[in-house]
């Protein structure tokens, strides 16, 4: 599959470009851009006309182009694999497609399609992992990473009949929906190391570089907490998408927290392994995490159709 032509990260030239995107994404856009946004002013009831700083604008203007920019790069990275008719090519060619009709239209009216493609996406590399006759944690890594995906998308297309249309007014559909997926994610997060670390485990538990970054994620995250608990959990549903309560109980979110630290720790020694096809699911792991779980934009449904991609490719090849 183009071997030749990755770096020697195991992405290809693109494919690099486009995490970069994605990673400037999340911290301007979703991070700054959001989270300094000017809030709204009321006197006697009235709100007031507020003009943001030129600076602001314009890191507004830089986290919107890399919204576009992000979903551009994910349809051109499909696109490529488009190459003979095939199932692969087909569920490819059908994420790209709609995710550029989407970038240019109103998202809201090719939702659905969004959604059928990257259940698509998502059910095709599961297969295509096992029929890879792959390393059997791999391929259960794959599938577990991909659970959420598969749950978030098939809650959101039989919504209408799953809850009344007062439930989905209301917002408890789009509640049930996040409690599922969220679990989902805690499961698949809390799993990766033992299906997806580079082996021999025991080796890769004695590592230094992913276990350090992972504890000052966790020593982070538990600082912030404690700092400013309300805005905390602001950033971290900004970032990732995960509509927690800002009520949430403590132990929840330290729960969340410990899964996060735990996916940081999976992708970096994935990163960081000398195994080309394992590095690749640790780009791909990453591009999952940096997605998000909101999928309010075309970019986020890509990236997470490329995550799944770059994943099932180093699955696929791992042995």
């Amino acid at each position: 599959m183009d071997r030749d032509r990755r770096s020697g990260s195991g992405l290809r030239s693109l494919e690099l470009v486009m995490l970069a995107g994605v990673v400037a994404e999340v911290v301007i856009g979703r991070l700054l851009v959001r989270g300094l946004e000017p809030k709204p002013v009321f006197i006697k009831g009235q709100a007031q006309t507020i003009v943001p700083p030129t600076w602001f604008v314009v890191l507004d203007y830089v986290a919107l182009f890399l919204l576009y920019f992000v979903a551009l790069m994910g349809v051109i990275v499909l696109a490529q694999r488009v190459r003979k008719l095939s199932v692969d090519a087909v569920t490819a060619a059908a994420m790209a497609a709609v995710t550029a009709i989407a970038a240019v239209h109103d998202p809201e009216a090719v939702q659905t399609f969004l959604h059928f493609a990257l259940l698509g996406v998502a059910g095709h590399h599961i297969v295509r992992v096992w029929l890879a006759r792959a390393d059997l944690g791999a391929a259960i890594g794959t599938t577990i990473i991909a659970l959420p995906i598969l749950v978030y998308c098939t809650a959101s297309l039989l919504s209408g009949y799953i809850w009344t249309e007062d439930q989905m007014l209301g917002g408890e559909a789009r509640a049930s929906i996040g409690r599922l997926a969220r679990n989902a994610l805690v499961i698949a997060a809390i799993a990766s190391p033992y299906c997806l670390a580079p082996r021999p485990f025991a080796r890769s538990m004695t590592r230094v570089l992913p276990f350090v970054i992972a504890l000052v994620i966790a020593g982070a995250g538990a600082a912030a907490l404690r700092v400013d608990y309300p805005e905390t959990v602001k950033a971290v549903n900004r970032v990732l998408g995960l509509d927690l309560r800002v009520d949430a109980p403590q132990d929840q979110i330290a729960l969340y927290l410990l899964a996060f630290a735990t996916i940081t720790w999976t992708t970096v020694a994935c990163i960081t392994a000398p195994s080309a096809a394992r590095r690749r699911i640790g780009f791909g792991l990453a591009m999952l995490v940096l997605a998000g779980h909101g999928f309010a934009w075309p970019a986020s449904f890509v990236t997470a159709a490329v995550g799944l991609t770059l994943l099932a490719d180093g699955g696929g090849d791992e042995r």
